[in-house]
This record gives C-alpha cells, structure tokens and sequence, in this order.
C-alpha cells in the first residue's frame, strides 16, 4: 500500500550531494541517503594530425571543436617539441616551425564530470614547397622595377603577409628567419640570355644592382628556408630603366655673371622663371652643369654643353651665349654610356630671365 506517495523512481542529477531517498511499505518507512559523484568522460577526438608549414602560428583547431558533454570545456591546448619530456616544456602557443610534437588537451569537467587530459596526441608540421608559400600569399618574391644606379637590395624584395593580406616590401626577412640568408643564393641574367651569374654579398650582406644597365633581366633565388622549406627555386622579372638626372641630387646649375656668382632657383613653369638677372651690355653670363653624381659623372662620353633657345616657343637656335634682354630656356647636352644616365628636359624647367639694369 503506497498510500497516497505514487513516486517510485528518482533521477539523481545533483553531483556530490547527499540526496535521501525514502521507501514506503505497508505502512513501514526507510529512509538512506545516497551520494551521486561526477562520472568520467567520453570524448572521440583524433589521435594524429598533419599540416604543412606555412610560416604562422599553426594551433589543431579541430581539437576546439570536441564535442563535449554539456558543462565540460577545453581549458587549454598545449603543445612541445616530440622527444622532450620536461613539463615545462609545454606551451599553449601553437608552433609555426615544420617538425613533430606532442599535443595535450586539458578539459574542465564542471558540474557532472571529472576533469580529463587528453596526452596522446601526435602533430607533424611538414616543410612545404615554395609555391605552396606563395600560392597562400604568405610569401612572395615579386618582381622588381628600378632605375640603373638605384640601391636595390634583393634580400629586402620578399613580401610577408600581414594580417591576412600580403604586405609591402620587408626592410628585410623577419628576426625569427634570420638563419634563412645563409640559405639562399641570388642569380641574374639578362631576359634573352641562358645563362644566370650569381650575384655575391657585399660587406653589409646586401646583394645589390646597382651596377647593371638598364635592361630587361631574369632574377632567381635558390636555396632551402631553414627547416621549413624543401629546396627551391624561384624567378622573377627586373625591369631596369635608364636612370633620369634629378636636379639637386645628380646635378646643379652654376652662373656667375661677370665672375660673380648668381643664386639660381628652378623654375616652376616655362611661365613663371624664377632667376631674374639685371643686364647691361657687354655683361658676360655664363651657365654651366656641375655632375654632382660621381656615376653619372663617370658614365658621361662627353663633357656638358649648355645652350640657350629663346622666343615664344623657345626655338632652339643653338645660341651659346647669353648677350641681351630675354627669358633664356637653358639646353643641356650631354651623352652617357647607354643604359646608364639621361636628361629629361623640361623636367625641371631650367630658365633665366635676363632684364636690363636701366
């Protein structure tokens, strides 16, 4: 006779508490308590995971996807070097270098479960082709545009990705591929050679072209990236362009009127000559070109001729002095060895604006 107490079965959902439980029998009672502890998990996960090199930081994010009993959360995922047992030597940073490592997976059972570790998880990080590297935008060795003379450094031209997008020439390789330069060879030649001459270091360790001629040339690096990268070999284009004389940096303007030197200011414009000199006949004004470039001044096959054109449309006449009133346009002629050095004329305008001193 239960009476009126129709329950005669309980779920025990409490872990850790004591929960009585009362038993009713033809008007007998008794009553015991009993204690439900946590119970252990059952988590499917694999074992074995693999992925190739790809210069970042590479965590198993399969494993934050464990599908775990409600309550229970991953604590942290660590990992360290295959073959070093030390502890210590674990840690939750994911590695980016290609090689094998143990993988642990520490969960937080909560309320129902007992805490769990999984520590029997292998990780390969294999070494990767370059084309994988710069098919993924991570790396890249793009090619090069320069004039004859620029600086160009080779081992500056590699691109590193930054945040998701491949970013601009590095100042060169990051700190952590530091041992990567040792690695590599640099190779050149002109687009319709065969043939690749191998480009040397200097002191500094830049590999520099500054001393070949404007062209079109094939770059090819060669080499292994540490112990990320098989062996590879990467080509690209290098466009070199005759280098155009810029006022200030790869020449100068002298004028001395009656041996006395003139300030001279580059004009804006054809329209608005900004040296203005005070003329009175039989002044003698003479305009020369100073190669402030010691290249430029060494590639030259003949010595700076200046001449003036005049007029509204600045005929050049070839006049060799300046001996009246008149805006003078100044005409620089000179020759460079070819592909090396140029001018650009009108790029500035070089003009002198001569009124009389009455």
């Amino acid at each position: 006779n239960y009476g009126s107490d129709t329950q005669t079965t309980i779920q025990f959902t409490e872990p850790a508490q004591s929960q009585p439980i009362v038993i009713k029998y033809k008007g007998k009672s008794t009553t015991f308590n009993v204690s439900v502890i946590k119970g252990n998990m059952s988590v499917t996960y694999n074992k074995t995971y693999t992925k190739a090199y790809n210069g970042a930081s590479q965590p198993i994010e399969e494993l934050s996807d464990l599908a775990l009993p409600t309550g229970a959360s991953i604590c942290s995922i660590e990992y360290r070097i295959a073959g070093n047992e030390s502890e210590s030597a674990y840690s939750t940073t994911a590695p980016t270098v290609a090689g094998n490592y143990d993988v642990r997976v520490k969960i937080i059972g909560g309320d129902n479960y007992n805490n769990l570790i999984l520590d029997d998880i292998s990780y390969t990080i294999t070494k990767s082709d370059l084309t994988q590297i710069t098919t993924n935008n991570y790396l890249n060795f793009p090619e090069i545009a320069m004039e004859y003379s620029d600086e160009v450094d080779l081992t500056n031209n590699w691109q590193i990705v930054a945040n998701g997008e491949k970013g601009a020439i590095t100042a060169g390789l990051p700190a952590s591929q530091a041992s990567v330069a040792d690695n590599l060879k640099y190779y050149y030649r002109l687009a319709s050679d065969a043939d690749y001459t191998e480009l040397t270091p200097d002191v500094s360790g830049k590999i520099l072209l500054n001393n070949l001629k404007a062209g079109e040339y094939k770059v090819k690096v060669t080499g292994t990236w540490a112990s990320n990268i098989n062996d590879f070999e990467v080509e690209t284009d290098l466009i070199i362009q005759t280098k155009k004389l810029v006022y200030g940096e790869d020449y100068t303007l002298t004028i001395t009127q009656n041996d006395q030197p003139v300030v001279y200011t580059v004009s804006n414009s054809a329209l608005n000559i900004a040296t203005e000199i005070e003329y009175t006949a039989g002044d003698e004004i003479v305009v020369a070109v100073e190669l402030i470039n010691a290249k430029a001044n060494s590639a030259k096959t003949s010595a700076p001729v200046v001449t003036f054109a005049t007029g509204g449309s600045w005929e050049h006449t070839g006049i060799a002095t300046i001996n009246g009133v008149g805006a003078y346009k100044v005409i620089i002629d000179v020759e460079f060895e070819e592909g090396t050095f140029e001018f650009v004329e009108d790029q500035p305008f070089h003009g002198i604006n001569v009124v009389s001193a009455e």
